[in-house]
């Protein structure tokens, strides 16, 4: 391919991200989806929901999407970043040229990590496979596929002024 053809298609390949992206933000937290259908992922016992609620807590940026969670690849990092603070609130954000917010509540059920979006209480779950203090592999049950996702901090200032909390 010539230089001219790749520098035509660039703004193409852009669009066409960009695009995907917002689709993704609209797919997690849109008003108007069905209800997921969450299986039960319970824990050994409440000590060990209560490790995984407290390691929950700070910043999780995804890095890819994978269609098995020991599967290669799908897709790459999508600019999509979960704040969890430890009030059981939470602020997700899509960081593309289409940023979007959105806030509300999150908790555990077992290892079924939800989240009610405040003013349309769009329910979005993930089931918790795997876990440490820097990643984690979320099972999508609304994608039905594995989010990689990475601990990208701790809460910031920002993130709890923005929640009205200290």
């Amino acid at each position: 391919m010539t230089a001219a053809a790749s520098r035509d298609l660039l703004p193409r390949r852009a669009l066409c991200a960009l695009g995907a992206l917002a689709i993704c933000s609209l797919a997690c937290f849109s008003s108007k989806q069905k209800p997921v259908q969450v299986q039960p992922a319970p824990m050994e016992d409440e000590a060990s929901e209560q490790r995984l609620a407290t390691l929950l807590v700070g910043q999780w940026e995804h890095k890819e999407t994978r269609q098995s969670a020991s599967s290669g690849r799908m897709s790459g990092e999508e600019g999509m970043v979960w704040g969890l603070n430890s009030g059981s609130r939470f602020v997700y954000q899509q960081r593309s040229l289409f940023s979007g917010g959105v806030t509300g509540e999150w908790w555990l059920d077992g290892r079924n990590l939800h989240f009610r979006a405040d003013g349309t209480g769009t329910l979005s779950a993930y089931r918790v496979e795997e876990w440490s203090s820097g990643r984690m592999v979320w099972y999508s049950y609304r994608e039905k596929t594995y989010y990689m996702v990475e601990r990208a901090g701790l809460i910031q200032a920002s993130f709890t002024d923005h929640l009205g909390r200290p």
